[in-house]
């Protein structure tokens, strides 16, 4: 028998969900040390420094997350780069990033790390920018912004996880489900399909006849002895 965390099959819509957020992680994580730097250099900080730390966050993340160890720890890497990352963003353009670009950016990359569809990452995420959050409790114009902030993540968190849940079930309900076309005749008659006799010395207990109807419809009679009368069900 093999544990959920190590033999996991999800639907493959929910698959190509996580491989789409797999690559715009990647993409944002090694984009964004240029960006690091000239934030910082704005700020007056070490941009080189800040830089730095970004590309080895990018690098370790990527390593961390390739196809051939892609699994639930590569989704937590995946998770607690793209967070970090954020952090160190909002560190280095404190005072120069626009207050509302602050507050904002916390819940669009939690949505990102939600897409991926694991709680793990997703709680890990979230535990890092809600301390980044508190953290910058001092700094904040308003004491009770940074609070209200956490409080809005993990609300988010949770809408995030039951979405996820939601989604997953409903993709693997729709890669259970089969559509049947319905045959048009060619010539307008109804193709038969009667099911062959079976010999045997005594009367069988049950007959079956199938037939399609000219609309495609398939029908299917069943009869049979029931207390001494004949009963037939036409489905």
């Amino acid at each position: 028998m093999y544990s959920s965390a190590n033999f996991d099959h999800p639907p493959a819509a929910v698959q190509a969900l996580r491989e789409a957020a797999r690559g715009a992680i990647l993409w944002l994580l090694w984009l964004l040390p240029p960006v690091l730097g000239a934030v910082a250099a704005r700020g007056g900080m070490a941009w080189e420094l800040v830089s730095f730390l970004g590309l080895a966050l990018a690098i370790a993340t990527t390593l961390g997350s390739l196809r051939r160890l892609s699994g639930r720890r590569g989704r937590l890497l995946l998770g607690l780069g793209l967070a970090g990352a954020t952090v160190l963003l909002l560190g280095a353009g404190r005072g120069t990033l626009p207050y509302s670009a602050s507050i904002a950016l916390p819940f669009a990359i939690l949505v990102l790390v939600g897409a991926l569809g694991d709680g793990r990452a997703l709680l890990a995420a979230l535990g890092m920018l809600m301390l980044e959050c508190l953290l910058s409790l001092g700094g904040s114009p308003d004491p009770v912004l940074p609070p209200v902030q956490a409080g809005g993540l993990a609300l988010l968190a949770l809408v995030l996880m039951v979405a996820q849940r939601l989604w997953r079930r409903a993709a693997r309900g729709r890669e259970r489900l089969t559509l049947m076309v319905p045959l048009k005749a060619v010539s307008g008659a109804a193709p038969r399909m009667l099911s062959p006799p079976m010999p045997a010395s005594l009367p069988p207990a049950f007959l079956v006849q199938a037939e399609r109807t000219p609309d495609g419809t398939l029908r299917l009679a069943i009869a049979g002895r029931e207390a001494g009368r004949l009963r037939v069900t036409v489905a």
